[in-house]
C-alpha cells in the first residue's frame, strides 16, 4: 500500500509465508513437500548435535557460536513444532537441546510443556526464569506477564499436590510453593 511516512513511496509487501519459509530454508530445515525435514533427517541432524555439543566444550570460535545459534534456532522450532502437535515429550526434548547450547536462552514454552507433562516444580522454574530474561532483555518497562501467570498456576498446582490435593486457607503454614527459586 501507500507509505504514509514518505510521500509517494510504497511499502514493501508482506508475506509471512514466504518470510518463514526463507527463515527455515537459512536453517536447512525446509522441505517444500513436507515444510520440514522428515523424521529420518532428525536423527541425523541429532547426531551432528551432539558432535556440534562436544566442540563447543573445547573451543569459541565464531564458525562453532553461529553453528551453535544455527542449531538454537531449529531446536527451538522443532520443540514449537511438537508443542503445536501436543506431542510434548519430543518438545522437552528439544527444549532442553536449547538450554544445553545456550544455557540463557528466552524460551518461555519450555515451561508450559514441563506443566503439562506434570513437571510443575520445573514449570515454575522455568517460568519464572523466562520471565525475568523477558524482564531484562526486552525492557523493564513491560512485565513477562504471561510467564508469571503460567508460574503462579505451577505454584498452585505444587501448593495442591502438597496438600493432598486439598486447597488451603491463606495464612495455614504452607511454604511458598516450596521455595521455587530465587530469581524472583
Amino acid at each position: 500500500g501507500v507509505s504514509s511516512a514518505v510521500p509517494g513511496a510504497r511499502d514493501y509487501d508482506i508475506d509471512v509465508n514466504k518470510t518463514e519459509r526463507e527463515y527455515l530454508e537459512s536453517l536447512g530445515i525446509f522441505d517444500p513437500e513436507g515444510y520440514f525435514r522428515r523424521e529420518e533427517d532428525e536423527e541425523e541432524m541429532d547426531e551432528e548435535l551432539a558432535l556440534l555439543l562436544k566442540r563447543a566444550r573445547r573451543s569459541d570460535s565464531v564458525e562453532l557460536r553461529a553453528q551453535i545459534e544455527k542449531h538454537v534456532a531449529i531446536q527451538s522450532e522443532k520443540g514449537l513444532r511438537r508443542l503445536r502437535m501436543l506431542d510434548l515429550p519430543r518438545a522437552s526434548r528439544a527444549f532442553a537441546t536449547v538450554y544445553a547450547l545456550r544455557p540463557d536462552a528466552y524460551l518461555w514454552h519450555d515451561g508450559l510443556v514441563k506443566y503439562y507433562l506434570g513437571d510443575y516444580h520445573g514449570a515454575a522454574e522455568s517460568l519464572a526464569r523466562n520471565a525475568v530474561r523477558y524482564e531484562e532483555r526486552f525492557g523493564g518497562e513491560e512485565a513477562a506477564s504471561e510467564e508469571r501467570i503460567w508460574r503462579d498456576a505451577a505454584e498452585l498446582k505444587i501448593v495442591h499436590c502438597w496438600n493432598g490435593g486439598r486447597w488451603v486457607k491463606s495464612g495455614s503454614g504452607v511454604p511458598v510453593a516450596l521455595r521455587v527459586g530465587d530469581v524472583l
